[in-house]
This record gives C-alpha cells, structure tokens and sequence, in this order.
C-alpha cells in the first residue's frame, strides 16, 4: 500500500513538472508573441564643467526577432545648423556599449550629419524576449549662454524611433549644487509645444522628467533646464569666433574664395578685358577692304557661332561657288558649276573643300551632320588662325587664376559635405553638366527663332532639338537637388555662382585690339548704314539696273551685322521708289520659293542659321524659452537591426 502511493506521489510530480514546462513554454511564447516596443527609455546627463554632456541612455526593448534580430540601433545628430545656414559640430565620442548589463560590440555608419550606432554584433541573433541596452557617450558644447542665464535644451529620446516608448525619463545633474531658475518639456511630433510629462525630482543639483503617456513612432521627448550663471564655463567671444569658424570652415572659406574669385575677375577685367570707346560712329557706305564678312562676324563677336558659319555659305552662294536650295523636305547646298573660286575670303575655301569632300551636294539635317561639323570646325579654325590676335584678344590666361580658386572652393564645399567622394563626384558631374546642358538650351533656343521660315519637315527636328535640350534640364535639376541633398542648399547657391561668375567673365575678358577696334568702329559704321539706308543714297550707290547686285553683295554683311531684314526693307522701298517690283529679283544661288525679299531675307537669314544649330549639334546621350519637442541638442531616433 505504501509502494502504491508511492508510484502515485512520482506520477503526480511527473504531470506537474510536465504542466509547469508547458506552462513556461506557453508564457514565453506569448511574451514572444506581443509587440517590439521600448518599454523604458531611462537617459541621465551629467552636465560637465566645460559644457559638454556625458549622457548614459538606458533602453530596455522587447525583442522578437522581427526587427530587432541582431540589436537596436541610435541614431544621433553631429551636425546641428545654427544661425540659419552656418553649422554647428559638437565634439562626439562614445564612451562605452553594453547590452544586459555586459560589454557588446557595436559599429557605426555615417549619415553625414547623424551618425547610426549598431549596438550588437553582425554574427550573432540576440533572444527573444526583453533585453537592455546602454549606451554611453560624450557631447561637447551642448549648454547654450544667455545673459542671465545658461541652459541646456536637450531632445532626450529624438523623433525617428521606428517603436513606440512607453515610458521615458530623464535626470540632468550640474558639476556642482546649485539650483535650477527654470525648467520646461515637450512631448509629440516635431514642433509641439505640449507636454504629456512631468517634474518628479528637483533638487540642487540634479532634476528628473517623467513621461505621462506613451511615445508614439515620429513623436519626441524634449526638454530645457536653466540654472545661474557660473556653473559652467563659458568661451569667450573669440573662442566662440575660432569655433564657428572651424565647425563652417567649408563654407566660410568658399565664401571667401566666391568674393575673392569675384574682385580677381573684375581687376583682371579691368585691365584687359574693358573693351576701348570706338568713338563717334558715322554711316560707312562701303564693308571694310581684306576681310569678308563671315570673319567680319567672327571679329565682331569676338568668337563663332553657327551664324558665322550661315554668313559663309550665303557669301560663297553670293560669289557663284555654291548654290542653295529650299524645298519641302528642307535645305541643300549644291557645290556650283566651276569648282572652288581662287579668290574665297579666309576660312570660306576651308569650308567649301571639307563640306563637299564625299558628295557634291550636302543636306544640311542630321543625315550629313559629319560634313556639315567638319566644314564647321575648318571654317572656325581658319578664321582664329587669321582673325583672333590681329583683332582681338581672348586673354583666356587671365582666366587661370580665377578657374583655380573655383576648383578649390568647389573642393572645400564638397568636404562640408555628408559624404566626401559622393560630394566631390556629384560637384564636379554638376559643374560640367550646367555648362554642357546651358550650351545645348542656348542652341535649341536660337534654332526656334528661325521655326517659321524653315519648312515643315524640319520644324520637327528643330523643335525636337530644342525639347532634347530640355531634357538635359531635368537631369540638371536632379543633380542639384542631389547635391542640395549631400552638401546644402547654401552650397548651392555658391557654386551656381561660381558657374555663373566664370561663364561670364569668360566672355567679358575678350577685348579688341587696337586694330580690332578701327575695324569694329567701321564695321558700326556700315551696320548704320545698311540698318537706315535711304532710297537716294542707294541710288547714289548703284544705277537701277545694278540694284539686285549691290542688294546681294551686302546682304551677306548684313547677315553678319544681325541687319538682314533691315537691309531688305531699305532695298525693297528702293526698288518700289525706282518702278521695280521685288518679285522681279531672282537670285542665282538661291532656288526656293519667297514672296518679298524680306521674305527672302529671313529664309537665309534666320532660317537658315536655325537649321545649321539644329543639324550641327549632336542629338546622342552620351537631387522656457519659446522651445518644441524636437529642438535642442540629442535627438535623432532609432530602431532594430
């Protein structure tokens, strides 16, 4: 009987340690199953007399291996903005990481103005269920100077958790006893000005916050505490000075260098960029002698652009060398009967043997693009060979300096960047996409002022030209924004100026010689003239019967003087004064329909210019005191890994 009940007794045992394990096994999963979340967030700032803070934050967070496998990571700002756009960089050191009250391995990630503390290890997947986690680490500069007054404003939890806190607490201790003049918090999303905590301490030297209500995820904890003057030391004005000076040195240096780069290019500008007076200018009746006027341009503009190339073809068509034609599907231009005139002024021989070197007639449209850059880099290297230092002067040297000092402050806005070779990457792709990008919108934009006096068949590659530039708009706005994004917007603003000063200058610093300037005094003259040109000083010129040739030996330098239908008005007025109609003149090189010839004028003119930058330009493709939850020092947020 007594074994019986002795069998009986173990049976029973059996079953209740059995129900006892099931009963764990069953609490913990439930635990397991409940919700990642920070139960407790606990952080003590012991204030030190140098102002900065040592601040152990203590985080107890159920864990269930769903977002938090292998820790929990803190985000927190280094990089604060003071005064508007100058930063503000705290000395930061972490002093030590311990999960459950044991040392642990952590990493870190720069954010460029936060950095992300890993608290765990990469190889190993932390239990489930509730664990704590301590952070400790040091701030330097933390307490704010007023006059009555110094203060800590301190963002103790940040909000960017990705888990609500039940409840958070915070305890601020001075280096020695003294007493707190005045105290505030903040709770909810950034920029509220309510507060669901509470005061459960004061004393002399130290003060605890408690929160009233849970912490929801985009939601903070902040507060502000004031205590007499003394207690901390303060820097004096110029340590203040040197410290700003080094947490912006970036951008205080590229500042700099912007005003220098500014009055180097006025002085250089100055002194050999101003161009001279030309003088009185009078009405000249006849172009200048030993230069044509395609080189006129040239000199005129102090550079080439695709009218110079226009005002060639015309003056060759002029002279019998070409012929131009004007049809439904576009412009041609036909190499004339005679082959290359001996006589060609500078630069428009080169063009005429590069244009027609494989076909004797060439399309001027994207399908004979390579003849037509070919004659257009021949005629441009002629006309500098011949024309740039007799007439003027580019004085690109004088740029060196200026071009220089941009790299550099390019280079230091980069280094106050998040990230200094994504910074450096995206400075230098931004800078030559706004001079490529701007270039090709100058080039789209000129060709439509031509889109009425081209035919139907190439408005469309016109037009499409103009919208393709566009295009490389957008890739400039989403590199600035990027760049907005990695350096700031102040950075910005700076480099677009610098961009800015060095496209101008560039221009700015050509001036004319001192024989460049007798010719463009001259060359006024004559624009005067062909601008005004009266009927009894064209019938001075030329006996009726010769109007049509002294209208077409002009019209080439008209083209050149941006006069073209100007000197087709005047012309046309004179030959109604002299009993002519104007339909009667029918040009040689010229085939293509016209009703007047300022008609005839534009076609060439505009026209023609148009579709020469359209069918030139390659169409390939190679970012207390008024306070809110969220202000002040700490913050940021957090979350599992």
């Amino acid at each position: 009987m007594t074994l019986e009940k002795g069998r009986i007794a173990k049976i029973l045992f059996a079953y209740a340690l059995i129900l006892s394990c099931l009963l764990g096994l069953f609490a913990t999963e439930v635990t397991a199953s409940g919700t990642e979340e920070i139960t407790h967030f606990h952080s003590s700032i012991q204030i030190q007399p140098s102002g900065a803070v040592v601040v152990t934050e203590t985080i107890t967070a159920n864990c269930l291996g769903k977002r938090i496998r292998h820790g929990i990571y803190r985000d927190l700002p280094i990089k604060y903005k003071k005064g508007g756009f100058l930063s503000f960089k705290p000395h930061f050191k972490i002093i030590g990481v311990y999960i459950d009250g044991n040392r642990a391995p952590y990493h870190t990630k720069d954010l460029g103005s936060h950095v992300r503390i890993y608290m765990g290890s990469k190889n190993r997947f932390i239990s489930k269920g509730p664990h704590t986690f301590q952070l400790i680490y040091e701030m330097g500069r933390m307490v704010s100077y007023f006059d009555e007054f110094d203060e800590l404003y301190w963002n103790v939890t940040g909000d960017q958790w990705a888990f609500p806190i039940l409840k958070a607490t915070v305890t601020v201790m001075l280096p020695e006893p003294s007493r707190f003049l005045r105290y505030a918090s903040y709770t909810g999303p950034r920029g509220a000005k309510e507060t669901m905590a509470k005061v459960t301490e004061v004393t002399g030297r130290h003060i605890t916050f408690e929160t009233t209500m849970p912490i929801y995820p985009r939601e903070g904890f902040t507060i502000a505490v004031a205590w007499p003057k003394g207690v901390v030391e303060e820097p004096d004005n110029f340590q203040k000075f040197l410290l700003l000076l080094k947490d912006n040195f970036s951008l205080i240096s590229s500042i700099f260098l912007l005003v220098c780069i500014f009055f180097y290019y006025l002085y250089a500008w100055n002194q050999v960029g101003k161009d001279p007076e030309l003088g009185p200018i009078v009405p000249r009746f006849d172009p200048p002698q030993g230069i044509g006027p395609a080189a006129a341009r040239f000199v005129r503009q102090m550079g080439f652009d695709d009218k110079v190339f226009a005002t060639a073809l015309v003056d060759l068509g002029v002279q019998g060398a070409v012929i131009i034609k004007k049809d439904s599907n576009g412009y041609t231009v036909e190499r004339a009967d005679g082959g290359v005139k001996k006589d060609l002024p500078d630069g428009e021989d080169k063009l005429l043997l590069a244009l027609f070197r494989s076909r004797p007639v060439v399309r001027l449209s994207q399908q004979d693009r390579k003849s037509i850059v070919a004659a257009r880099d021949q005629l441009k290297e002629a006309l500098k060979r011949r024309y740039e230092k007799l007439y003027f002067l580019t004085n690109r040297h004088y740029l060196i300096p200026g071009l220089a000092l941009s790299a550099l402050a390019m280079i230091l806005l980069a280094l106050g960047g998040r990230e200094i070779i994504p910074s450096l990457f995206i400075t230098v792709w931004l800078t030559v996409w706004a001079f490529f990008s701007t270039f090709l919108v100058i080039t789209g934009a000129k060709g439509l002022k031509g889109l009425f006096r081209i035919p139907w068949k190439q408005k469309a590659a016109v037009v499409g030209h103009f919208v393709f530039s566009l295009f490389f708009l957008i890739g400039l706005v989403g590199g600035g924004s990027f760049y907005y994004a990695m350096i700031g917007p102040v950075s910005l603003v700076i480099l677009v100026c610098i961009v800015t000063l060095n496209i101008v200058f560039y221009h700015l610093m050509k001036a004319p010689t001192m024989q460049g300037t007798k010719l463009l005094s001259h060359l006024e003259g004559f624009r005067m003239f062909l601008k005004t040109a009266e009927a009894p000083r064209l019938q001075a010129l030329t006996p009726p019967d010769k109007a049509p040739e002294l209208f077409e030996r002009y019209l080439p330098w008209a083209m050149a003087l941006d006069v073209e239908n100007d000197w087709a008005e005047r012309f046309q007025e004179y030959l109604k004064q002299i009993g002519k109609s104007e339909t009667s003149y029918t040009p040689v090189w010229y085939h293509g329909s016209y009703n007047s010839l300022t008609s005839l004028s534009s076609d060439i003119g505009t026209g023609l210019n148009s579709v020469i930058s359209s069918a030139s330009v390659s169409t390939s493709s190679g970012s207390g005191r008024g306070g809110f939850s969220g202000g002040g020092g700490g913050g940021g947020g957090g979350g599992g890994w």
